[in-house]
């Protein structure tokens, strides 16, 4: 009986051996390169699912990579660009924005990014989002700015008051034309009487100061040759008759549409009465020179 059970047993022990050695080891770990390369591929084609998956994979498979700021911040923007990850992505940006503070191109990007996900989100009913907005204004730079021109955009009045001062700096003195004319706006959204007062024109003869401005003016002008192409002037006296002339139901539409773009249509007509003549807007493009000022 011993002699029977002996070979039985040979051929179960021979059997197991070949069972363990046809089974597929496990696959070794992609290198750390080749994740990050897939990433950025990845980023490039804007397969955002396969953007986190892989930047979670480099996290937990390499916690001590010096590739790790870069893939902290492909992994939050791949949740803003994933459908309802909107606060998963604010806290993925405050993460590298905590753990990266040494980076300043990168930590620009992601302090705007998260200013964005944030103004959406309040918009979308989401007050506490306010915070993230209003912090912003303690950063330096043009994040700062950027804050408070996000800002002008939300119907929040302490947060509005904190970043008026930010923007009427901005357009006093900034040396971007672009960012100048983005800041004279955000302050037309807030209070336009809050504009800085432009430097004082001494009166020459025949041509008396004029304190109250009578004209709203645009010119383009054609950049190479200087020539005008487009000129309008609108006498604040008509546009005040024009508002005037519609209807109680008609100017209440009107009055309301504006409202949800944030501008206070009787307040906008009177402060710019009120801020004498200056340039508001001067806008600088490839082919052309636009100006908007009152006169």
């Amino acid at each position: 009986m011993f002699r029977t059970a002996r070979p039985l047993l040979m051929v179960l022990l021979l059997v197991a051996t070949s069972a363990r050695v046809a089974s597929p080891a496990p696959p070794p770990a992609a290198p750390e390169d080749e994740i990050l390369r897939q990433i950025k591929n990845d980023v490039f084609d804007e397969k955002w699912d396969s953007v986190f998956a892989d930047c979670d994979r480099l996290i937990q498979s390499y916690p001590a990579s010096a590739s790790l700021p870069r893939t902290y911040y492909y992994r939050a923007k791949a949740l803003q660009h994933l459908p309802g990850k909107e606060t998963d992505a604010v806290t993925a940006w405050s993460a590298f924005i905590e753990k990266f503070p040494s980076d300043p191109p990168l930590r620009e990007d992601a302090l705007i990014s998260r200013m964005n996900l944030a103004k959406a989100l309040w918009l979308q009913g989401r007050k506490e989002y306010i915070g993230i907005l209003t912090k912003g204004l303690e950063e330096k730079g043009y994040p700062r700015i950027y804050a408070a021109i996000q800002i002008s955009n939300v119907d929040n009045r302490p947060a509005r008051a904190r970043a008026l001062p930010v923007l009427q700096e901005c357009s006093r003195g900034e040396t971007s034309a672009e960012v100048r004319n983005e800041c004279t706006l955000a302050i037309l959204r807030i209070d336009p009487s809050a504009l800085p007062a432009p430097p004082p024109v001494p009166p020459s003869p025949g041509n008396p100061a004029t304190t109250t401005p009578k004209l709203i003016r645009l010119e383009v002008r054609d950049k190479a040759t200087g020539s005008l192409t487009v000129a309008v002037n609108l006498p604040l006296a008509f546009a005040e008759a024009l508002l005037g002339s519609l209807s109680e139901i008609d100017r209440g539409r009107v009055t309301e549409e504006l409202k949800q773009r944030h501008i206070d249509l009787e307040n906008l007509v009177r402060s710019l009465k009120a801020v004498g003549p200056q340039t508001l807007v001067e806008v600088e493009t490839a082919d052309a020179k636009i100006r908007v000022w009152l006169e």
